[in-house]
């Protein structure tokens, strides 16, 4: 499985159109098409995950590789929060550069 554009680098996001498996980037827009041993499988969330999860998002404040943006943050009103997309929907969470308050983007 294709996870990465041989292209720019940037992680290649998996379509299903015409019960056809691809693999586009969405940076320079080149499309790579699925090998035959290339699947979609789904996978529940166990506590070893949450675990997982729970410690990215605490480490992530102190990475300087992880996403800066200028938005408030509900609980010390800050206005620089890093981000992380986790989980199997990718869901864009927030922390507080100041207090560490994490919320999920609406």
């Amino acid at each position: 499985m294709k996870n990465f554009c041989d292209n720019c680098q940037n992680l290649l996001y998996i379509n299903t159109k015409n019960n056809e498996l691809t693999f586009n980037c969405q940076t320079c827009l080149t499309s790579y098409k699925s090998e035959d041993d290339d699947t979609l499988r789904y996978e529940e969330t166990k506590n070893s995950n949450l675990i997982m999860f729970h410690t990215i998002l605490n480490e992530s404040v102190n990475d300087d590789a992880t996403l800066k943006e200028f938005i408030t943050c509900p609980k010390c009103k800050h206005n620089i929060a890093k981000s992380v997309r986790l989980g199997t929907e990718l869901r864009l969470i927030h922390i507080c550069t100041k207090c560490s308050f994490q919320w999920i983007a609406i």
